[in-house]
């Protein structure tokens, strides 16, 4: 398969690569679009906490090409998106519920390889099945999740007034889901 290949910053090339191998508890998902965002940049910049070298993309969606073993509820063909993050789920935040802070935190694109190929694996636990929205409509699905949880995390009452800075997607998400209601 093809994929972009972070060297290091500011050094990639498109490469060659086997298609990964999957564990039984995971999916091989073929890629058909990943968006472009703000941490791949910073990533090709050397700005970001990240292992090169490295395979870029974790805004991600596509069909299942492949299931594990002990894979349930996906089926070849199942059109996806992955949850980038993965946690260990032993450590003591992720004991209690609060595994973003994991202490082996690694994630799709930023920490292993990602999206920016034709074919990338995720964990059964970190992919959800997608209908009615197009390929580059769910790239969007991942910043969106984070815009939700902040607000859902901010927990703000009704009618509260919010200043939300920037301009690219995840501001416009942060700004539908803080909408002030009347």
């Amino acid at each position: 398969m093809e994929a972009v290949y972070y060297h290091g910053a500011n050094n990639l090339d498109i490469i060659t690569t086997p298609i990964p191998q999957i564990k039984e508890d995971e999916v091989l998902i073929k890629i058909a679009c990943c968006g472009v965002c703000g941490t791949d940049h910073h990533i090709s910049q050397g700005e970001f906490i990240t292992k090169f070298p490295l395979t870029p993309g974790h805004e991600m969606v596509g069909r299942i090409a492949k299931v594990g073993r002990s894979v349930k509820g996906f089926v070849e063909g199942d059109r996806v998106v992955a949850d980038p993050g993965i946690t260990c789920g032993n450590c003591f935040y992720c004991r209690r519920g609060t595994s973003l802070l994991c202490e082996n935190f690694e994630s799709l694109g930023c920490t292993v390889a990602g999206g920016f190929a034709e074919y990338a694996v995720a964990h059964q636990k970190k992919v959800y099945k997608i209908f009615n929205l197009t390929d580059e409509e769910a790239t969007l699905v991942e910043p969106a999740s984070c815009a939700i949880h902040g607000a859902d995390k901010l927990n703000l009452p009704v009618g509260s007034e919010v200043l939300i800075l920037g301009s690219g997607p995840l501001t416009f998400h942060g700004f539908c889901c803080n909408k002030k209601t009347s």
